[in-house]
């Protein structure tokens, strides 16, 4: 009977096993939203929704790129992932997870895949992988020159943007790597263009957090003075329950959080207002000459005394890590409040001198705030670097660098580079002078008035710079650990060019001329040794900067500026000399033109000598008619053509006959007598007399051909012996020229690839055949 209970209660345990397993609970993916674009490299956010039902365990929410919005082995695996807590019951969870697009990852559109096992969703709208980042900001404008929006309604999107407002429309979630914090500035500047209900929409996010009726207020509204002239602050009260501060009596920072993140946010605070008090604020006065405007006078909420607000929140979703805000009314010489999003992690220091930095350019009269929004994001990383240069999250914002074809003006956190390399040129001081510029300058205009020498001197050099290895030194690699390198349109590190001369004795190579404004253009090339001669044609442009960074055979290295050396050659004496690599260096200066690409700047190396030719020749002239029959023989060894330099950067070549050794004779009959001279040997004048040249030019016209031309004249006399019946004589003549290039009607010979000058030539010197020539030649290039 015991054993039958036994079985019974096994038999019972055995169906009820699979009958428990069958009410288990299950975690889907219900949806994954996706930012419109994402940079390769770099790390783009994502909206997961997962639906639970039941009791289940923890999972992990895993990301791919797919292009076709199904799960399968072409798809590529995003780093990252959202936990979902183990729980019981049925619902829905929103999460939200931060991803990193490989950097391999091929440019184009992606379908995000948001899966839980096999469970997967794919976002509704495809994601754009591209080389730089493209935000929100580049989003509205493509929409607004397209006629899609109107500016103002792009305005409102970038707020959203900025704010993780949910009302941001899906096309205009740009990648979260592009995000702008001065955006509440251009809306203050552009306030009288936005219609009523958009300065509603608008205006909570000009009130403090702590204040009642802000962005950050569980039930915001936006006051009847929202319609008005200038942007107004919902409330000038205190919200009153929750919020706390710490400051220093004296001190020029408060610092606020919520009540409910105490245990986040207290002990930070403390930390981070003492790096504002005693490093911050200093490093930043000494360079601006000015600090942040008191609020005091503020007829909004503005903390109860004059001191500069930072608010620590947690509002979800939002697109900046901080927002740096004036008080309505004005976009310039006005106070200024800064709001850290801090639902994912607190702000650290660098963050806080970044924004800061924000509150003192609110500080300077700006006669366009809107004009100079990515300029104060690179002044601002770059304030941050400055107060804490070790702590190099700046490094992070490399693209500009990568990117030389991009213009400094579309340039904004990425663009800290180049106020890093005027404080290296200049001195940091050089910022309080742009910015003073800027009270009646707008944008670029403001660099160029303010750096010394202006932008037509600072940016070359700064182009120099940014070449960022050999033979550049310092670099920003030097300086700041900083190793990012110009990269070309395949998003790869633009290598040298190996330059051999081949067959035919020479070669070019072309590079495109920087085309945005404030852009750069680089060409890095590697000569053959049978390289000798290296000429570079520049097309004439008045915004156009060019520099030679040449690595020489002997090891030095030298910087060359050929700005205005249209045609520059180089071609030294000396081997050592010579150019073994070249980077090219061209930069645009303009503020605001396109440079013209009809013409490109043209390297051009052959083997061409540089110091001498040295060589041998031969020739005969026969002279045959009724009363005449004479024959004139001589060779030449030993010849030397040297170069003459003119120091003008002429394209042709030209070398003076420095000397050689002659063996020459003449014999034969003239009017019934017989004439001999020689053989005899004569040394040739010394060049300034023997009147010899060899010519050389490697471009004619529109022709790129290698020509030459070869002539002596000014020889010696010689003593020549007439016998006839009635007696002997003896006068002196004119041995012929010994070599000439008489090719007619051009005169010139074709150089052949090895660079040898070797040929030969003849021709009728008179009249119907009564007198010809031969002439032959062979010359070499020495060293």
């Amino acid at each position: 009977m015991r054993a039958k209970c036994i079985l019974a209660l096994t038999l019972v345990c055995a169906v009820a096993g699979p009958a428990a397993g069958a009410q288990a609970g299950t975690v889907k993916v219900r949806s994954v939203s996706a930012p419109r674009t994402a940079t390769a490299g770099s790390a783009a956010d994502a909206n997961v929704t997962v639906a639970r039902r039941g009791r289940t365990r923890a999972a992990a929410v895993s990301f791919y790129l797919s292009a076709d919005g199904k799960r399968d082995a072409h798809d590529v695996r995003a780093k990252g992932a959202a936990k979902v807590a183990k729980g019981r019951g049925s619902g829905t969870t929103r999460l939200r997870a931060s991803l990193n697009i490989p950097a391999g990852q091929p440019l184009g559109d992606y379908r995000l895949l948001a899966c839980i096992g096999k469970s997967c969703a794919a976002s509704r709208s495809a994601m754009g992988v591209t080389r730089t980042p493209v935000g929100t900001r580049e989003l509205v404008d493509q929409a607004v020159a397209a006629g899609k929006l109107s500016p103002q309604q792009g305005l409102i999107y970038r707020v959203f943007a900025a704010f993780g407002d949910r009302r941001l429309p899906a096309a205009y979630a740009g990648d979260d790597a592009a995000h702008e914090d001065t955006i509440m500035r251009e809306v203050a500047e552009s306030w009288q263009q936005l219609s009523a209900a958009q300065r509603r929409q608008v205006q909570p996010f000009f009130t403090p957090p702590a204040a009642k009726g802000s962005w950050a207020s569980a039930s915001s509204t936006a006051s009847a003075s929202a319609a008005g002239a200038a942007p107004a602050c919902s409330s000038a009260k205190f919200a009153g329950r929750g919020w706390r501060s710490i400051a220093r009596r004296g001190g020029h920072v408060r610092i606020w959080w919520h009540a409910a993140q105490q245990a986040r946010f207290a002990k930070q605070a403390q930390v981070l207002l003492a790096e504002a008090d005693d490093n911050i604020w200093r490093k930043l006065w000494d360079v601006f000459d000015r600090e942040p405007l008191p609020d005091g006078g503020e007829h909004c909420f503005h903390g109860g005394d004059a001191k500069l607000d930072v608010y620590l929140t947690t509002r979800s979703g939002a697109g900046a890590k901080a927002v740096t805000i004036s008080y309505p009314g004005s976009c310039s010489e006005t106070p200024a409040f800064i709001v850290f999003n801090s639902g994912g992690s607190a702000p650290n220091r660098w963050e806080l001198a970044h924004e800061m930095t924000h509150a003192i350019q609110y500080a300077f009269p700006m006669a366009s705030c809107a004009a100079s929004a990515n300029w104060d994001e690179a002044v601002a990383t770059w304030g941050a670097q400055y107060v804490y240069p070790r702590d190099d999250q700046e490094h992070r914002f490399n693209w500009f660098m990568r990117e030389p074809s991009e213009g400094l003006a579309d340039a904004s956190y990425d663009g800290w580079v180049f106020p890093y390399a005027l404080e290296q040129l200049y001195g940091p001081g050089v910022m309080r002078r742009v910015y003073e510029a800027a009270a009646t300058q707008r944008g670029m205009h403001a660099l160029d008035a303010g750096i010394p020498g202006g932008l037509a001197k600072a940016y070359p050099e700064f182009a120099k710079l940014a070449w960022n290895h050999d033979p550049v030194k310092p670099s920003f690699w030097e300086w700041d650990g900083f190793d990012p390198v110009p990269e070309d349109e395949h998003g790869t590190e633009i290598a040298p060019q190996q330059v051999d001369l081949g067959a035919a004795g020479q070669a070019e190579v072309d590079l495109k001329l920087p085309q945005k404004p404030l852009s750069r253009a680089y060409k890095q090339l590697k000569f053959g040794p049978e390289v000798r001669n290296i000429m570079v044609r520049t097309p004439y442009d008045a915004d156009r900067r060019i520099e030679l960074l040449l690595k020489l055979r002997n090891g030095t290295t030298k910087t060359v500026d050929i700005a205005k050396r249209p045609a520059p050659v180089f071609c030294p004496e000396s081997a050592g000399e010579r150019v073994a690599e070249m980077v090219v260096v061209a930069s645009n200066v303009s503020t605001f033109r396109q440079m013209q690409q009809d013409r490109p700047i043209r390297v051009r190396a052959n083997n061409f000598g540089c110091s001498k030719y040295v060589g041998s020749g031969s020739g005969v002239e026969r002279t045959h008619y009724a009363s005449r029959n004479t024959v004139e023989k001589w060779t030449v060894t030993n010849l030397v053509y040297q170069r003459e330099f003119t120091g003008d950067d002429s394209t042709n070549f030209s070398y003076r006959l420095m000397g050689g050794t002659v063996n020459w004779s003449f014999s034969g009959t003239m009017d019934g007598c017989t004439v001999s001279a020689g053989p005899t040997t004569f040394q040739l004048p010394p060049g300034d007399r023997s009147g010899g040249y060899l010519n050389l030019q490697p471009d004619l016209g529109q022709n790129m051909g290698r020509r030459y031309t070869l002539n002596t004249s000014d020889l010696p006399a010689v003593k020549l012996t007439e016998v006839c019946p009635e007696g002997t004589y003896s006068w002196d003549i004119k041995p012929h020229e010994i070599l000439d290039t008489w090719n007619w009607p051009t005169r010139f010979f074709d150089m052949p690839g090895n660079g040898i000058i070797d040929g030969e030539n003849s021709g009728d010197e008179a009249t119907g055949g009564a007198r010809d020539v031969e002439f032959h030649w062979h010359l070499e290039p020495e060293g």
